[in-house]
């Protein structure tokens, strides 16, 4: 007896070994991967500005300071790691990725 895969949640290899079309990512990832590798530095400074924004903000939004670093290391990592991850991702389905 055959076994049914749910190709939704199947991955890359599943579908290409099943023979399903929609193996290749999703638009908007290789848009955003495309934007990533032509845009790094002024990207880069970016970053760096809306951390810093970031941290005043949780320093007068907040009653105290060390409540205020804390809202400010919670928020960097969980934003730092969504952005690192999605950086991962565009680079496994880019093949053309090129550090300038």
């Amino acid at each position: 007896m055959g076994e049914v895969i749910n190709m939704k949640f199947a991955s890359p290899q599943t579908r290409e070994k099943n023979g399903d079309e929609k193996s290749s990512p999703p638009k908007a990832l290789l848009v955003m991967s495309d934007f990533i590798r032509h845009n790094q530095k002024s990207l880069f400074w970016k970053i760096l500005v809306v951390l810093g924004v970031m941290m005043i903000v949780s320093l007068l939004w907040a009653d105290n300071i060390l409540y205020g670093l804390l809202i400010f290391v919670v928020v960097g990592i969980i934003s730092t790691t969504t952005a690192v991850l999605l950086v991962l991702w565009a680079e496994k389905y880019s093949p053309d990725w090129d550090h300038q």
